[in-house]
């Protein structure tokens, strides 16, 4: 589908739309620019759902490891983080805060934990954001989360 520059589309609901130019197709993302019949250009960008409701990316990206736009699929816990670095390659450390029962004086203590998820290019968090992120299977040694979105 890349190769023609026009193509009628023939499935899907952009069924008999021509496609001026295809930017994109990797696997459940859609990334076309379609001439309307008012001459207007318009980029459409299909989405899988994620289970989450999360607000999707602007951005489109080619990362294999991206829950929206990839074949990663995320399961498990969901939690709302703050990122303290952004040193590698498509990773970041977060910092998660809550707070732990001490029973024997029946109060609460203050703790954190860090961890190192997996921060897709459409989404590039940066240091100091407040994000979403999902569990999903082991991308690396450490990295066992990805950064779904951004917390309001």
């Amino acid at each position: 589908m890349r190769k023609s520059l026009e193509k009628t589309l023939e499935y899907g609901r952009f069924k008999g739309v021509k496609a001026i130019k295809v930017i994109s197709t990797h696997c459940f993302k859609l990334t076309l620019l379609i001439n309307k019949k008012l001459s207007n250009n318009v980029v459409i960008s299909m989405k899988k759902a994620i289970g989450i409701n999360v607000k999707p990316p602007s951005k489109a990206c080619s990362d294999v490891n991206c829950p929206w736009h990839g074949k990663l699929s995320v399961r498990g816990k969901v939690l709302e983080c703050t990122v303290r670095s952004t040193r590698g390659y498509l990773t970041a450390t977060v910092e998660r805060s809550f707070n732990r029962l001490v029973p024997k004086y029946n109060r609460y203590e203050r703790r954190k934990s860090k961890l190192v998820v997996h921060n897709p290019s459409c989404i590039s968090a940066k240091k100091g954001d407040n994000i979403i992120i999902a569990e999903c299977r082991p991308l690396s040694k450490t990295k066992s989360f990805v950064i779904v979105g951004f917390s309001e």
